[in-house]
This record gives structure tokens, sequence and C-alpha cells, in this order.
């Protein structure tokens, strides 16, 4: 990424200077349960494909999280994400996967393309700077993230159950 003469964007080691502004990169989270995928899928790649790179470059910098309740905004598999490309400024929604897996929505992003590994572990508000070898320039900033919707169905589950054991409980303590 350094080196590319002509570029807006220039990697300083800790993050880097656009216009004259320093851009730190943001903190990465990943769930475990999605490391452990992430990291077969980067381990299996066939080529070292831009994404792919960005995607292993991502997760040696990665904060696990040891929960399977990921944190609101946060951007983990399967969930829906609005960003805004800032260069060219355009607005996306995307549901991020696994590659080659189905999608429930008709905009499924593999997260082994430069833009799905830009986005995995980010939280709303984060922009994210690169150079892709391609497009040059690419900084993206996350407007809104939602949970995948079986996800949501599966808390939603877990809490109803929860509350009826403290019903139970409750009741049973009479």
């Amino acid at each position: 990424m350094s080196g590319v003469s002509g570029a807006a964007l220039v990697e300083t080691g800790e993050g880097f200077r656009f216009h004259g502004e320093d851009i730190d990169l943001p903190p990465i989270h990943i769930l475990a349960e999605d490391y452990e995928v992430l990291a077969d899928i980067v381990c299996g790649s066939a080529a070292a494909t831009p994404g792919v790179e960005l995607l292993w470059r991502e997760l040696q910098r990665a904060v696990i999280l040891d929960t399977d309740c990921p944190p609101s905004g946060l951007i983990h598999l399967n969930s829906t994400v609005r960003y805004t490309d800032l260069v060219d400024p355009r607005r996306r929604t995307v549901q991020l996967v696994s590659p080659g897996l189905p999608t429930r929505q008709r905009h499924g992003l593999s997260v082994t393309s430069p833009v799905g590994a830009a986005l995995i572990g980010l939280r709303v508000g984060d922009r994210f700077p690169w150079l892709s070898a391609s497009e040059g320039l690419r900084m993206l900033r996350v407007d809104r993230v939602e949970p995948d919707p079986s996800e949501v169905a599966r808390l939603k589950a877990a809490e109803a159950a929860e509350r009826r054991r403290l019903i139970d409980e409750l009741l049973s303590a009479r």
C-alpha cells in the first residue's frame, strides 16, 4: 500500500495521511465464532486475492470477542450493512456473507471481496481507508448495521426462555 505515487492516501505505519489529515485504522472486533470461519476461509483460499489479503491483515489485528451475542452496531458475518463510499460518494446496503453461501437479501457481499474484508469487524461511524490496486484510494464509512434476521429470532427465543425460567423459579418458591 505504501509507495503509491500520486495517491491522496499515504500509509504511515500506524494509519494513513489523507489530504494532510491523519486517519487511524479503526479497531476491529470479531466474534470468536466468526474468527474461526474467517481464518478457515483465508487458509483454504486457492489464491491470495486482494480481498483475501486484506481479510488476513484485518484478522491479524482484530480483537476477538468471546460472545455469542454481538454488540449493537458491530459488523459480523450475515449482518446487513449500509455504508458510504466516501471517495465516490455512493451508499450501498449489503449482507456480509461467507463466499459461495446464499444470502437472504439480493445484495450479498462476500467477506473475501476487498469491500467485504474492509467492513468486517467495524462499527457504525467507523471509517476505513485503503489503497486498492485496481481502484486506487478507497474509504468507506459504516452508516448502519442490522443483525441477521435468524440471529434476532434466536436472541428473542433465548430471552423468552430465560423469562419463562425466572417465572417458573418464582412460582416454585411459593
